[in-house]
């Protein structure tokens, strides 16, 4: 029988620089500087349900970029990247509602969610979130 428990995104917790909850600053502006918002288990046994919301307080709509599932260490390809624009001064918009990443058979390698923002201003959209992990 499968177990759930509620957990926060991996790049929220205290050992990431952040505050344990606490919404994450998108810092990044390319593939390149984007920010970890979570990895998996590097098994492919256990499911990760992400519920992640954004918010932009920028006087624009601001494109938010999602790199999702692709292994530590990998480029991600454009089949693995998820745009969403996000409308000036809003939130919180729900940018990923309940989709599931696992890690990979080969490796074996954690499944990632990272984030970037087409802007050089730092921190304009923050996410914030939770995993349902499933086992």
């Amino acid at each position: 029988m499968s177990t759930f428990t509620k957990i926060p995104l991996s790049g929220a917790v205290p050992a990431a620089g952040s505050t344990g909850g606490r919404q994450l600053k998108v810092t990044g502006h390319t593939t390149g500087t984007s920010i970890t918002v979570h990895s998996t288990p590097a098994n492919t046994t256990t499911m990760d349900e992400i519920w992640l919301y954004a918010f932009n307080k920028h006087t624009a709509g601001l494109v938010l970029n999602l790199e999702w599932g692709f292994t530590s260490g990998a480029t991600p390809g454009t089949d693995d990247l998820i745009k969403i624009t996000v409308p000036a001064q809003s939130g919180l918009i729900c940018v990923i509602p309940g989709l599931i990443l696992m890690g990979q058979s080969t490796g074996p390698a954690a499944g990632t969610l990272k984030a970037w923002v087409n802007t050089d201003n730092d921190n304009l959209i923050q996410l914030s979130g939770y995993v349902n992990r499933i086992e």
